[in-house]
């Protein structure tokens, strides 16, 4: 059995930020106490959240 790898990466989302995990995109829609709504999204898109990330790897 493969082991999982696991990374930790705080950052901060607001609503309409986009991020990436893996080959997926993800736009936040919502965000309620500490629940995040988000949008999987098949194209590239960019933005703030979006950046932040490449700029973390």
């Amino acid at each position: 059995m493969a082991d999982l790898l696991s990374q930790s990466l705080e950052v901060e989302l607001s609503i309409g930020d986009t991020i990436q995990i893996g080959d997926q995109f993800l736009t936040v829609i919502d965000i309620e106490g500490n629940e995040i709504l988000f949008q999987l999204d098949s194209d590239n898109p960019t933005g703030p959240a979006a950046d932040a990330m490449n700029d973390a790897y």
